[in-house]
């Protein structure tokens, strides 16, 4: 390499130091700083591909390490021993790249939020992509999520409180109930609880579902006042004196935090797949106790009864007083003009359509494995069977605690899930119908996703739909690859009790499993130097393993959902 070479890869590296230390300047200072931030970002990516483009330079003077081991022990902190991992040249270079890529993502993404249900979605998908975000973008994100100097003001200059009220409005809570002045002391203990759970979000796997255990004894206390608001409220008495509550809209406040409780419920659930927490032979109670969550949350949803809306109970309003004044009309012998018209029901929310579609996918897992265990290819062995009561309590204990929903036993799961009267072929079947309506609701869903990220406005809105609709992508191969697998089963089944000595290399082939499409990440990949040891960034921990074995003959493979398993079934 020429002189002039070797001076434009060290002008690289000092002005990349200079844009990254500016990006962390501009983060520091919270909202106003993210504009700054993105511009910093933008430029030392610029800088970041000049430097993997002369990352000779490094190579010559450090070695194949990207850092001094023995400089670096010396001004390491007080910290117990650990093992630490001492990151190559191109190692380090794609990590400096994803951590510009998620703090990009962070700057970009929060400033759109503006409601209480996009920064749930926002916080919870961002810190649950995969590879997850670094403890530099959560730290940023914990810290814009905190509240400013200013007093209890996040995420832009408004007070959480405020977010609250616009939760409880579009959840229908009449305007009248949250008008009371016992409301606003019970808001701002929702306020507590849901900022503490966002926060919760911002932390690593691990910590946020021991987290999350202690934040159930709060949220317990807070469903105790959420039933007290309900009889202060919507408390009415009938002629006779006896007491029932009433709510013009079908919402009440306790239904508004069960609502967020079983979504904190439901992540604690996610997270115990993630990290790997369940053994192969539980999946079975972990999907039949979700899919009773998810059923909750579903049936305490106003807009199943009511319109989702209070623009269209006013349109309906103006429909009904149309309506009547011109049967009035007719009545006086004046033309009836318009004539009555029938009331078109309003469209599923998106939300709703993921809780079915999560719903309908717990079904079809825990009868799919209720099928393979009639067949005798799943099977659990004394030991581990005799272990399940003390794991469903284990597992579902943190629930337990709650005033609501109500707590359900190992007893309970046990008589819903006695599969002796059914043949196999007849649970497949009902397996293959459960992932066949989780299919055609995910096609839904995906397509009305995809349709709002094309007509956001402004264009960068839609960067908060998209991992959303990355996530469907990942349930509809799920579905469709199950469902495959089910019917194959179920014709496998037929076969074999109709013609008991068939050979097995006679029976149709079961599915393969889908290929998953590798998403574009932006992140510059860095092949090691020639001579030098290879990445390390590829290797796989026990917890991020892909697929769990369960027996010789049967494996869940979770490499295209986090949470819902292909099964993989051997004979």
């Amino acid at each position: 390499a020429t002189e002039g070479e070797w001076v434009e890869a060290l002008l690289a590296r000092v002005r990349l130091r200079r844009a990254y230390c500016a990006t962390l300047q501009h983060l520091s200072k919270g909202y106003k700083g993210i504009k700054g931030a993105r511009k910093s970002i933008t430029w030392a990516q610029t800088q970041l591909t000049a430097a993997v483009a002369s990352r000779g330079y490094d190579a010559g003077r450090l070695g194949k390490h990207s850092i001094q081991p023995e400089l670096n022990m010396k001004m390491i902190a007080p910290s117990p021993p650990r093992a630490v991992r001492i990151l190559s040249v191109a190692d380090a270079f794609s990590e400096l790249s994803r951590m510009l890529r998620d703090l990009d993502a962070l700057a970009l993404r929060i400033s759109l939020v503006t409601e209480l249900d996009q920064l749930h979605r926002f916080v919870s998908s961002y810190t649950a992509s995969s590879p997850a975000p670094g403890v530099v973008p959560r730290s940023f994100l914990r810290m814009l999520l905190s509240p400013d100097h200013r007093g209890d003001q996040i995420a832009g200059g408004l007070p959480m409180t405020a977010w609250i009220k616009a939760s409880m409005t579009q959840y229908l809570i009449p305007d009248e109930a949250l008008a009371r002045p016992e409301a606003g002391v019970f808001v701002q203990r929702c306020a507590k609880v849901v900022f503490n759970y966002c926060l919760t979000l911002t932390y690593n796997a691990g910590r946020q579902r021991r987290r999350m255990v202690h934040a159930m004894e709060d949220w317990g206390q807070v469903q105790i006042q959420a039933e007290r608001m309900d009889q202060h409220a919507f408390l009415v008495h009938d002629e006779n004196g006896k007491g029932s509550l009433v709510s013009a809209t079908g919402a009440f406040f306790s239904g508004w935090l069960l609502d967020h409780l079983i979504l904190m419920v439901t992540r604690y659930l996610e997270l115990g797949f993630q990290l790997r927490l369940y053994a192969g032979f539980e999946y079975s109670m972990i999907y039949w106790y979700w899919d009773y969550l998810l059923g909750v949350r579903i049936n305490c949803q106003p807009t199943l009864f009511f319109p989702t809306s209070r623009a269209f109970q006013e349109q309906q309003l103006k429909k009904d007083k149309a309506a009547a004044a011109a049967k009035s009309n007719k009545k006086k012998g004046k033309a009836d003009k318009g004539g009555d018209k029938v009331k078109k029901a309003p469209e599923a929310s998106l939300e709703h359509l993921s809780l079915e579609a999560h719903q309908a996918l717990c079904r079809g897992m825990f009868r799919l494995v209720a099928g393979l265990t009639r067949q005798g290819t799943y099977f659990i062995d004394p030991l581990s069977a005799a272990s399940l009561p003390l794991r469903f309590h284990r597992r579902f204990s943190p629930v337990m605690r709650l005033e609501q929903p109500s707590a359900l036993t190992y007893d309970h799961y046990l008589d819903s899930t006695d599969c002796s009267p059914y043949m196999p072929s007849d649970l497949f079947a009902a397996s293959g119908e459960s992932f066949a309506e989780a299919k055609a609701v995910c096609e839904r869903l995906a397509h009305r996703l995809r349709d709002k990220t094309l007509g956001a406005s402004p264009p960068e809105l839609a960067s908060l739909d998209e991992d959303q609709l990355e996530s469907v992508r990942g349930l509809l191969r799920v579905a469709g690859y199950n469902h495959s697998l089910s019917v194959m089963l179920q014709t496998r089944a037929i076969l074999l009790a109709q013609h008991p000595t068939l050979d097995p290399a006679q029976l149709p082939p079961l599915p393969t499993l889908p290929d998953v499409p590798k998403k574009e990440t932006g992140t510059v990949l860095v092949p090691p130097l020639e001579g030098g040891e290879p990445s390390t960034l590829g290797t796989v921990l026990p917890c991020d393993a892909p697929r769990v074995t369960m027996s010789p003959y049967i494996a869940f493979d979770f490499t295209g959902c986090a949470s819902f398993p292909c099964v993989v079934v051997t004979t």
